[in-house]
């Protein structure tokens, strides 16, 4: 039993299980030649896709895609690289015709196509770079330009469609705030016409005409203390003329009795300078009365009581003065009236603009939000309908083929040489450790120097012997050794044909 690693016991391990080593390195020379002379050669097309810009500064008009291009390309990749689009990739250039006569699923073999696609993104400089590999160079190339066009017609699809249903979006929300805004304002106005001349925007012009009136009010009212005033001293002007006349005008009455009319003027003179002497009940006012109303019956006029024609007793100016102070102050007290009542109007409005106020104020809160909120859904609307323009004319962000697909002139893959060294030294290391496995796993001793350690005494060495039973052993060891490697190889040829097969 080996005690350590020596190199001359690994040396001695070697040259027992020589035969190993040399079958070993006999299977695994052949078998890496052929699988790397029959591995298919790949082939890779590239083209670089550059993003530019909108022509239309962002300033002016905004762009309604804004996410980063490495999202909108793993977006994209769902897209393009999905079954449809593949399997028609597939049908387009016939690829995997052998396969698909063998039956191999349409699944796998998308599968396949989707795993040579390769899509590097760089954000720097805001580009990517599209790849495929396959073993025929033009075929790869119009793969690489078919895949190209795919992203380049997705992404305008994509750019498109999110502008047109941005668009649409902000249509209906706008119809929807329109409508929302229209019963606002018809709220609005039927509240204003409900309280039209008591709202809080025409609490000043109340004010004012309440002012107005209250000045008018105080200068008719002076005009009538004025005018009543007057009218005393016109009164007692009359009274002074009657008592005058009354003493010498006793025959041309009796002259003048005949006439009913000048008899009913004369009467209505003299009721008059009776009531501003005695009071109503007085007997010579109400037998007065009495014979005025005879003569009207008579005469079939109307009584007036509040305007009286001219005393013809009095001089005509005096009774005309007389007559027009009735009037004026009948005029400044209907005016008076007029004042008052207006003047209580406008307090009452002015009262109730306090209580109208907090309501206009509920219905106009509501609707300036509701306004702010449609002019910002109306900018926004039109910012779309621009970018969707954009998109439509091309003018927006857009993908730019920098680098066309190339078409490759040497293969990328498989390095032949490498491949071939690699498979030797592989081979060299599996024959070298065979024996070496061996030689750990081995539990005799083959030399007295390997009892050296032990507490056994070494009485004697024999050489190793010869005989016709070693000679069967040896005989059956190689053998062995040798169908082992036939299994091998038969093994590891078919391996590699289906290597070569997959790739």
């Amino acid at each position: 039993m080996p005690s350590g690693f020596p190199l001359l016991e690994f040396l001695n391990a070697v040259y027992k299980h020589r035969l190993i080593v040399v079958c070993t390195l006999m299977v695994g020379l052949p078998l890496t030649v052929i699988t790397v002379r029959a591995l298919p050669n790949v082939y890779r097309s590239t083209t670089l896709i550059m993003v530019e810009p909108q022509d239309i500064p962002e300033t002016y008009v905004r762009a309604t895609v804004t996410t980063r291009l490495e999202k909108r390309l793993q977006a994209m990749n769902q897209e393009v690289l999905s079954r449809t689009r593949l399997e028609g990739i597939i049908k387009d250039f016939n690829m995997f015709e052998a396969e698909r006569q063998q039956g191999i699923p349409m699944e796998g073999l998308v599968d396949r196509i989707r795993r040579r696609v390769k899509v590097e993104v760089f954000a720097p400089d805001n580009a990517f770079r599209i790849s495929f590999d396959g073993g025929d160079p033009r075929m790869v190339q119009q793969v690489t330009a078919r895949i190209a066009g795919m992203y380049i017609d997705e992404n305008l699809r994509i750019r498109e469609e999110h502008a047109t249903g941005t668009t649409e979006f902000l249509e209906g929300e706008l119809n929807k705030g329109k409508r929302q805004l229209e019963d606002q304002e018809a709220a609005i106005q039927v509240f204003k016409q409900k309280y039209m001349g008591e709202l809080p925007e025409q609490r000043a012009t109340n004010m004012q005409a309440l002012e107005s009136s209250a000045r008018q009010l105080e200068g008719v009212s002076a005009a009538l203390s004025a005018a009543m005033e007057r009218k005393l001293i016109l009164d007692r002007q009359a009274s002074e003329v009657r008592s005058f006349r009354s003493q010498e005008g006793t025959a041309d009455v009796s002259a003048n009795a005949g006439s009913p009319t000048m008899r009913l003027r004369q009467l209505e003179t003299q009721l008059s300078d009776l009531r501003s002497r005695y009071t109503r009940e007085h007997p010579d006012v109400m037998l007065t009365e009495n014979q005025i109303a005879r003569l009207h019956q008579e005469i079939g006029a109307n009584p007036s009581r509040d305007e009286p024609g001219v005393d013809p007793s009095l001089p005509p100016d005096l009774a005309q003065a007389i007559n027009q102070s009735r009037l004026d102050i009948k005029r400044m007290k209907q005016d008076e009236e007029r004042l008052q009542r207006a003047i209580e109007e406008y307090r009452r409005r002015v009262d109730v603009s306090f209580i109208h106020e907090q309501q206009q104020k509920d219905l106009t809160r509501d609707y300036d939000v509701t306004h702010g909120k449609y002019q910002r859904l109306l900018d926004k609307k039109l910012e779309a309908q621009l970018s969707q323009s954009l998109e439509r004319r091309q003018k927006a962000e857009r993908f730019r083929i920098l680098d066309p697909a190339s078409l490759p002139q040497a293969p990328i893959k498989p390095d032949r040489q490498l491949l071939t060294l690699a498979g030797a030294a592989l081979s060299l290391a599996f024959g070298l450790g065979i024996p070496i496995f061996l030689w750990r796993i081995d539990t005799s001793y083959h030399s007295a120097e390997e009892l050296s350690g032990s507490t056994l005494p070494v009485l004697a060495v024999i050489p190793q012997v010869y005989t016709a039973d070693v000679d069967r052993r040896r005989r059956r060891y190689r053998a062995t050794v040798l169908a082992a490697s036939a299994a091998a190889f038969i093994i590891g040829l078919g391996a590699s044909t289906m290597v070569t097969t997959f790739f």
